[in-house]
């Protein structure tokens, strides 16, 4: 299992859609939501006890391949609320030391 955090900055614009937005995302118990302290509209989601194949489907979505099944819904529809689209979502996936 992996976790995967998610950063990027949204348009202020678009705050109050990506509010409602992200309340839906934080449905799926895997996620939480976190916005910058002193940074405002700078976002971080961390996903918990992702197989990867959903760790794979994140990297494809933000590569521009086709998403891969277990990448939740509301997910693809981030790239509207951030500044500068997909090019400006950073990704870091992690594993446990054993």
């Amino acid at each position: 299992m992996s976790m995967v955090f998610v950063e990027y900055k949204i348009a202020e614009s678009r705050r109050e859609g990506y509010l409602a937005w992200a309340g839906k995302l934080q449905e799926d118990p895997r996620v939480e939501v976190y916005e910058g302290e002193g940074q405002p509209n700078l976002f971080v989601e961390v996903w918990r006890g992702l197989p990867g194949a959903a760790v794979e489907g994140f990297h494809a979505v933000r590569e521009g391949r086709s998403p891969q099944p277990d990448l939740p819904q509301p997910w693809r529809e981030l790239p509207s609320f951030v500044e500068g689209g997909m090019p400006k979502i950073r990704i870091w996936a992690f594993r446990k030391v054993k």
